[in-house]
Formats: structure tokens, C-alpha cells, sequence
């Protein structure tokens, strides 16, 4: 990512995946092979309950077929994140390495999750066992209002209905679900 961009991302409940699959079929997508994720995602220690605002960050392990490190970083606006991340070896390693200066996993997530491409978005259907079965799209830019509106009109498009709409990430939804509060954002 260049500077000042972030990662703009909604997603939306889906009650169907297949038929959900067919519609984005139908706009000349195609979808990658299933592909099973692990996300740990940790908090320092003794923060982990500790309200979350603009500036407040998670750090995750992915276990995929790459393993991943990856820094995601609270914005102003739902759903806008500033996110580093870098490839790793050994996820049990780096596991241990954030254990010894301080953080402690506080979600884990299963998927299996299918990608394609769409015009400038990256849309992956998420089948999250803690959660249920999401369409996240996603691009990167500066302007996270613009880009979540063209992400909705897609949605519309596609006749998803707009009441399962969620901007929120998914260590927000499981978060605020454990009492966990989220402030300043919009």
C-alpha cells in the first residue's frame, strides 16, 4: 500500500453461498479454489477487554498455504483499516515469539474462503465456523466513504439485502459480543 491509503472492506451476511457464488458467476467472475485459513488474532496482555478507538490494534497470525503477520489499526470509519503485513515461516514460531513480549491470542477463527477479482475489488467468500458465511469486498485508497458506497452499489447489484450489511471486521463482531467496546468511529 502507498501512504495515506488503507484497506476499505464491507461485507454482507450471505443466507445462500451457491446461489450468492452464481450471481457474481453471472458478472463474468472466477473464483479461485477453497483455500482453509487460521486466523489468531491477539491483544496485548492485561488490554485485552480494553476499550478500542481509532489507533487501537489487533495483530494477527494467519495459517495459510503462505503464513502471514499482519497489523490491523483502527480509523475513524467502520470497515477503513490501516493494515501492515508481511509473510512468515513458522506461524507456530511467531506464535510464541508475540507470547514472550506480551500479547496473548484472544480469537481464533477457521475459514474457508474462496477469491476472485472484480474491476478494482477483491471479493472473498468467507465460510467462518465461529461466525457463518460472508461476501467481503475489498479495496485500497484514500477516500474509505466512496469506496464502502461503490461496495454497497455492488451489493445492490448483486440483490443482496442491504439488512445484512456489516462493516464491522470480524474480531469486532465477536468482540463487542463479548462486551468488548469500539468508540470514534463512524
Amino acid at each position: 500500500m502507498k501512504k495515506n491509503e488503507r484497506e476499505i472492506e464491507v461485507k454482507i451476511k450471505l443466507d445462500d453461498v451457491s446461489q450468492a457464488k452464481k450471481k457474481i458467476a453471472a458478472l463474468g467472475v472466477l473464483w479461485s479454489k477453497p483455500q482453509t485459513l487460521i486466523d489468531k488474532y491477539f491483544r496485548p496482555k492485561g488490554k485485552e477487554r480494553e476499550t478500542q478507538r481509532p489507533g487501537s490494534f489487533v495483530v494477527r497470525i494467519r495459517r495459510a498455504n503462505e503464513n502471514s503477520l499482519t497489523i490491523k489499526g483502527l480509523t475513524n470509519r467502520r470497515g477503513v483499516w490501516e493494515e501492515y503485513e508481511t509473510k512468515i515461516g513458522d506461524a507456530e514460531a511467531m506464535e510464541k515469539i508475540l507470547d514472550k513480549l506480551g500479547y496473548n491470542c484472544v480469537l481464533t477463527f477457521h475459514k474457508k474462503r474462496t477469491s476472485a477479482r472484480y474491476r478494482d475489488f477483491g471479493l472473498e467468500i468467507d465460510e467462518v465456523e465461529e461466525l457463518g458465511n460472508y461476501l467481503e469486498v475489498e479495496a485500497i485508497g484514500t477516500d474509505g466513504e466512496k469506496l464502502q458506497e461503490e461496495i454497497k452499489e455492488l451489493f445492490k447489484r448483486l440483490e443482496l439485502p442491504e439488512s445484512n450489511i456489516e462493516r464491522r471486521g470480524y474480531p469486532e463482531i465477536v468482540m463487542e459480543s463479548q462486551g468488548v467496546k469500539f468508540v470514534g468511529q463512524k
